[in-house]
């Protein structure tokens, strides 16, 4: 329920309030709510958490067609989709590949977060979210993943500026970003995001 959503802020840059958030893809209240997705599971593993949810509001039909191989979830691979109706809180869901969970790095993830930003600002976007799905994947690592993400969305919106200054696109119409994550992980999440943003603003 919207009530048990917590939310905190992270920073803000060049206009752009970042936040973090206790949802999942389908439960994101943006323009463009994303999910990364790998080829495959740590262990071909199930689906889990927030990528077993959005997956079941899409009718199973996201897994299958990564069976079917229509997604292969390859690298920067993306599927944008217009949900049915109910299914999500956003009218659009972009579903981006990480590649194999075994090749992850901290850059895949960071990857990511400028993929969903270019979409984003080609679709007009004022506000996205990104799930980086890297707990539902089955992937545990030690290595800071929140510097890296943090930085891939302030290069990739410094670049949008600069594109924009040149006269190649129009001004980015982002205003909001949103990191989703579990309740269980936001305390820490959340002070590790603000720690980072700190230190890249530095």
């Amino acid at each position: 329920m919207a009530a048990d959503i917590e939310r905190g802020e992270i920073g803000q840059y060049r206009g752009v309030t970042v936040e973090l958030v206790t949802v999942d893809a389908t439960g994101a209240q943006v323009d463009l709510s994303c999910a990364c997705m790998f080829s495959h599971e740590v262990d071909h593993q199930p689906l889990a958490g927030g990528l077993a949810n959005l997956d079941k509001a899409l009718g199973g039909q996201l897994a299958q067609a990564r069976r079917d191989g229509a997604f292969r979830a390859h690298p920067l691979e993306t599927l944008l989709i217009t949900p049915p109706a109910g299914a999500a809180q956003a009218p659009a869901l972009l579903v981006i590949g990480m590649g194999h969970p075994e090749d992850w790095s901290p850059a895949t993830s960071a990857a990511a977060v400028a993929c969903a930003l270019r979409v984003g600002h080609l679709r007009g976007a004022r506000s996205i979210a990104l799930a980086p799905s890297i707990l539902d994947t089955g992937i545990h690592s030690d290595e800071d993943v929140n510097g890296p993400m943090l930085h891939g969305f302030k290069t990739q919106l410094d670049a949008l500026h600069q594109l924009h200054s040149l006269g190649l696109a129009p001004a980015p119409a982002i205003q909001h970003w949103v990191f989703d994550t579990g309740a269980a992980h936001y305390t820490h999440k959340l002070e590790q995001y603000q720690q980072a943003f700190a230190a890249m603003m530095r």
